[in-house]
This record gives C-alpha cells, structure tokens and sequence, in this order.
C-alpha cells in the first residue's frame, strides 16, 4: 500500500525563507510592543507559533506529494 508513496522530503529554500522574514519580523514587533509597555499575550504567540509550525508542516514535508498522488484526504 505505502510502496509506491514517495517520502522525500521536498526542498523549497523560498518556503523556509519567508517562514524565517515572518518570524524574524514578529520578534521585532514584539521587542517594539515590549518598549512601548504593551507586552504581546500568550495566547497571541501560541497563535503565531502554531501558524508557523502548520506551515510549514503543510509546505515543508512530503503531505502534498502525497495527496496530489494517492491520498486526497490528507489534505
């Protein structure tokens, strides 16, 4: 069954550098808030982290490949 699924991992250096400008950008946003004495809240970063890791997780793993070929339901 999982035979012909490829598992390679697809490099998309464009990918990981957007994720990398938006989390770089956050960081200084929040260093901004912290001087201005308006501190983010945590459930503002959890919501940024989780968008961050999901992602990636749907940009940077073999999911896609997979669905475009075998499995649309993984999507």
């Amino acid at each position: 069954m999982f035979d012909t699924i490829s598992w390679q991992w697809p490099w998309h250096p464009w990918t990981m550098l957007i994720l990398l400008l938006l989390c770089i950008l956050y960081f200084l946003g929040y260093q901004q808030a912290l001087k201005a004495g308006s501190p983010i809240k945590p459930g503002q970063k959890f919501a940024f982290l989780s968008a961050i890791i999901l992602m990636a997780l749907a940009l940077l793993t073999p999911i896609d490949t997979i669905a475009r070929t075998h499995y649309f339901w993984i999507h």
